[in-house]
């Protein structure tokens, strides 16, 4: 290493040293600071894995590679927590990441301990794992895009394409030096090693940067980070609310609002969007998603509106023996598997044994007063 080399990555470590540090001591509480400060250490050691002490150290080496390698997936679920408001990881998710870190620890090994992959257990163990690390990024990235228009806290909506853009650049690097790395030796000529160089050396200062700016900004971003990640705000949704830090109540704007979707039951409208209803009322988007989320306390357009459209589902399903497709028409859903999908999220079961459930509650209780009427 050259220099100017070290200069990058000594700079990089140190700002994001500092940059883990300061979350943990400011957001330390939440799993989801928990869980920046280990991307911190992530990309620490993808950037000590260039360094010559660190590669010349077999043991050192493999244990900073299978950190550098959790990188997407630590970053897959920042972005589940932070933009899809997840309570949890699914199970599936874990599932495949604990494989792709189980294969590529595997290869790694093989490799470390003098043994030739073949194309098989190449294909099996190095360009699966980056494959499903791939798919993870992407996935991330994705979340960060979709539902930005409907997002209701305005300072996840400010991150989502920032983050997009640094932590797309970011790990698009990282895959790209890693198929570079695990390359089969013909492939590894002077000037892909040389990419890899260049590549390392970009990566380094980009990390650099973006901690450097991070560090410059982490008042702001630690009052944002407890705003976002505040679990009364999830599980408060849909009551309006008052107290300290927050804003007092606007009831009339509160009541136009409920009365849109209570009585005039604006929520059976197909395609029914933030837009679309901000118009329909006759007042600033702004305006409207702010009152949605800080007084109303949802975070998403569609967690507000669902919560209209399976109110209404569910008394449909209980006063009536109309279909189920047709109830879910009805209520403003555009297909039966996203109605299915959103019923069983609020009430544990489907729209099927829901309606069982209740017809054996009511036939009970019918049971019980004609008992109580003829003693």
């Amino acid at each position: 290493m050259n220099s100017l080399t070290d200069i990058m990555v000594y700079l990089a470590v140190s700002q994001l040293i500092f940059l883990g540090c300061c979350i943990l001591l400011n957001i330390r509480r939440h799993v989801f600071g928990k869980l920046l400060a280990l991307y911190c250490l992530c990309l620490i050691s993808y950037i000590l894995t260039t360094t010559p002490f660190v590669a010349g150290n077999t043991a050192l080496f493999y244990v900073f590679c299978r950190l550098a390698s959790a990188t997407p997936a630590v970053l897959w679920i920042i972005a589940l927590l932070l933009f899809a408001d997840s309570r949890k990881v699914p199970t599936f998710g874990i599932g495949i990441i604990v494989l792709y870190m189980l294969a590529s620890a595997a290869g790694h090994f093989l490799l470390v301990t003098g043994h030739q992959l073949n194309v098989v257990s190449y294909a099996l163990t190095f360009v699966f794992a980056q494959v499903v690390m791939l798919g993870l990024s992407i996935h991330a990235i994705y979340l960060g895009i979709v539902g930005r228009k409907d997002d209701l806290v305005e300072e996840r909506r400010r991150v989502r394409i920032p983050f997009v853009i640094l932590m797309g650049i970011l790990v698009s690097g990282i895959l790209a030096s890693g198929f570079l790395t695990v390359s089969p030796t013909p492939i590894r000529v002077t000037a892909t090693l040389s990419l890899l160089d260049v590549l390392n050396d970009f990566l380094s200062l980009y990390a650099f940067v973006i901690s450097l700016i991070l560090n410059l900004a982490i008042c702001t971003l630690h009052r944002d980070a407890v705003v976002l990640l505040s679990e009364s705000a999830r599980s408060s949704a849909g009551n309006p609310t008052t107290g300290k830090g927050s804003e007092k109540l606007d009831l009339k704007m509160i009541e136009k609002i409920t009365t849109a979707m209570e009585e005039e039951k604006r929520y059976q409208q197909m395609g029914l969007t933030l837009t679309k209803l901000a118009e329909l009322l006759h007042m600033p988007e702004y305006r409207l998603r702010n009152v949605i989320n800080k007084q109303m306390r949802f975070r998403n357009f569609n967690q507000f509106l669902n919560s209209y459209r399976i109110k209404a589902a569910s008394r449909l399903l209980q006063e009536s023996d109309e279909p189920i497709f047709n109830i879910a028409m009805d209520v403003g859903y555009t297909s039966l598997s996203s109605f299915n999908k959103v019923f069983k999220d609020r009430y544990g079961v489907a729209p099927r044994e829901f309606r069982l459930q209740s017809k054996v509650t009511r036939e009970k209780a019918g049971g019980a007063q004609h008992l109580r009427s003829v003693n």
